[in-house]
């Protein structure tokens, strides 16, 4: 197999949404590697080729750990073409040229994937992109359908806020990054705090939301009870699929269900543009109930869909001395913070 760097972004964007299905994950996009760049984290786009031409693609992720450590991630990657082995794809990659200087210019310790299908290297660890997630296929639906398809409490609970007067607004092209970033963090703490779900700094948010906002990519809409914001969500368009990133709202309002109106207004804007799936974007494992994302599960959840399940997150050491400290200082941290 030939490995070579991508720098072209109408062929990478075509091999990604030709290998992603049957949805597409914009978590291997062209802007997505820009918005990873511009939070400070370098990059490698990598195609692999074999006789039949392009046989896979892998955006390689520089991220940091800690005592200048670092570990490659491949976001809901590689992707390959069916027929091919993911296998013999990360073989290739990590005995490339391209690989090798990547890993010995950032001090990079391990090499994190989340494939397609299940793999025979690595270690499979804690996820880093939720394994499950919950889809709607809404190719299935025309907006009457999709409406009486919904449990009959999340009507009720949309009507409930438009009773209340909650009025719904995209806002992406309106507002600058910084107005949409002062309306999510003022909520968004409080949430994650509830749910149990961890926040990055707010210099990555500004990264991420520039960059999708320029890429046309970014979804922003807004809950307002008399003008004033009581809930939000982000989200991502991009190939056929838009994804529900970040929600938060207004705790204190939470007996007005503006997030049901809100999340349902973001689900009709994407079937009536001819979006075939909208993604949840993380759910709780089929059956599991103690789960971190047992929470917004039962939220999203109330909503018609469907589960998407993925191998997961795996984990392959590439400096097993380094590794192996890694693994020992993590586990002494965990131990220390009980």
């Amino acid at each position: 197999m030939h490995v070579e760097r991508c720098e072209i972004q109408a062929v990478w964007e075509e091999c990604v949404q030709k290998f992603a299905q049957p949805q597409h994950t914009f978590l291997q996009s062209w802007a997505w590697g820009e918005a990873q760049k511009e939070a400070g984290n370098p990059i490698a786009r990598i195609l692999v080729s074999d006789e039949r031409g392009v046989a896979a693609v892998m955006l390689c992720v520089v991220q940091d750990l800690f005592f200048g450590m670092r570990v490659v991630l491949s976001p809901r990657g590689p992707l390959c073409r069916e027929g091919v082995s993911t296998d013999h794809v990360i073989a290739a990659v990590r005995s490339s040229m391209i690989f090798q200087d990547l890993v010995a210019q950032h001090r990079v310790i391990a090499l994190r994937v989340e494939p397609e299908e299940a793999i025979a290297v690595g270690k499979r660890i804690k996820d880093v992109e939720p394994a499950t997630t919950w889809m709607i296929p809404l190719a299935k639906y025309t907006q009457n359908t999709l409406w009486k398809a919904l449990k009959q409490k999340t009507r009720y609970n949309i009507r409930l806020a438009e009773k209340h007067g909650v009025r719904v607004e995209r806002v992406q092209h309106e507002y600058s990054i910084d107005r949409i970033l002062d309306v999510w963090k003022k909520m968004a703490t409080r949430t994650s705090e509830r749910h149990g779900i961890a926040q990055h700094p707010t210099a990555y948010y500004r990264s991420i939301f520039s960059t999708l906002k320029n890429a046309d990519m970014l979804e922003v809409s807004i809950a307002f009870l008399r003008n004033n914001p009581i809930a939000i969500t982000i989200g991502v368009s991009w190939g056929n699929t838009a994804t529900y990133l970040y929600g938060a709202s207004d705790h204190t309002q939470r007996a007005i269900m503006a997030p049901s109106l809100l999340q349902w207004m973001m689900i009709d804007e994407a079937l009536s543009r001819g979006f075939v799936w909208y993604d949840f974007y993380g759910v709780a494992p089929e059956g599991v109930e103690d789960h971190s994302l047992s929470g917004v599960t039962r939220f999203k959840q109330s909503f018609v869909g469907e589960y998407r399940t993925y191998p997961g997150t795996y984990e392959i050491p590439l400096r097993p001395m380094w590794y192996a400290m890694y693994r020992w200082i993590r586990t002494l941290r965990r131990f220390l913070r009980q």
